[in-house]
């Protein structure tokens, strides 16, 4: 997918290694059941940060939300980076799922592929 896929965030939130000094951690949503609420960013390895963002505009009244924060990245000062995991709601009922292509090194990668389906496949 392409950097920032869904919508624009004010500032840079896309790089190729974090910033000197800044400690980056994710915070995941309880819908991945299996994982712990809390991962640091990596340190080693391909550092190159991809954000997904929530698009532009505004959720339909009644509407179920158009774009879900399954894990987000912030830093110390509490400033998102934006999200490593995202589901986007199509109309007419399609799913896109956005993983950060490194979560597979940071959790494990069978409770993450479950925790995944069951959030696509509820």
């Amino acid at each position: 997918l392409l950097p920032g896929f869904g919508g624009k965030a004010p500032g840079p939130v896309d790089f190729e290694s974090p910033p000197a000094g800044t400690r980056l951690t994710f915070h995941l949503t309880s819908l991945l059941r299996r994982q712990p609420r809390t991962v640091p960013f990596p340190r080693t390895g391909d550092l190159r940060w991809r954000a997904a963002l929530p698009p532009a505009g505004k959720a339909l009244p009644g509407a179920a939300p158009a774009y879900v924060s399954l894990a987000r990245l912030t830093d110390a000062k509490g400033k998102s980076w934006g999200d490593g995991i995202a589901l986007f709601r199509r109309p007419g009922g399609g799913r896109i799922l956005y993983v950060w292509f490194r979560f597979g090194d940071i959790l494990p990668r069978a409770l993450l592929l479950a925790d995944l389906l069951e959030v696509l496949f509820p």
